[in-house]
């Protein structure tokens, strides 16, 4: 039985992507306590 690893590629890069979109959605949420805590601006954070 041979053994074909692109569907292990195709998930794993499925995984990766939904963690790099996750956390860019993510960061609106924690931005105003990271800029309390620090005295950062939201721009500082951001950019």
């Amino acid at each position: 039985m041979e053994r074909h690893y692109g569907w292990v590629i195709v998930a794993a890069g499925a995984v990766i992507t939904c963690l790099a979109m996750g956390a860019m959605f993510a960061l609106p949420v924690y931005l105003q306590p990271i800029a309390d805590e620090t005295g950062w601006t939201r721009a500082g954070i951001s950019g």
